[in-house]
């Protein structure tokens, strides 16, 4: 997934802000949840969890109270698992488990002139 995300970044948003007219030959197959990031739909949970939305007409459509207890608490769980890997990391900084050359590595290959894709170690 982390190599998807990476991928969307560079490919599909920053290639796309270069020139309008790029496409690729075949669509590739990006991890489902990074494609749902890249397409906004996380922040729009978000929105629809924290604000009244309104019809056109000014009618309400939706309201927080429709998101589920269950929603809400995956969504703390994740936050609370972001929030301990960024402490981690600027605690205790490259001593940390993060393989900072390997990060490097990945982002200059992806943004070099080359275009190179980012293969997932994932299995």
């Amino acid at each position: 997934m982390v190599a998807d995300a990476m991928n969307l970044l560079r490919h599909e948003k920053f290639r796309r802000w270069e020139s309008k007219n790029w496409w690729w030959a075949e669509d590739p197959q990006y991890d489902k949840a990074a494609l749902g990031v890249a397409e906004g739909k996380r922040d729009i949970e978000k929105q629809r969890a924290l604000y009244v939305e309104l019809c056109q007409n000014g009618e309400v459509a939706a309201t927080p109270e429709q998101v589920t207890e269950e929603q809400a608490n995956e969504e703390y769980e994740r936050a609370h698992r972001f929030d301990t890997s960024v402490r981690n990391l600027v605690e205790r900084g490259p001593n940390s488990a993060w393989d900072y050359e390997r990060v490097e590595s990945c982002f200059r290959t992806l943004f070099s002139e080359s275009n190179a894709f980012i293969e997932s170690q994932e299995k």
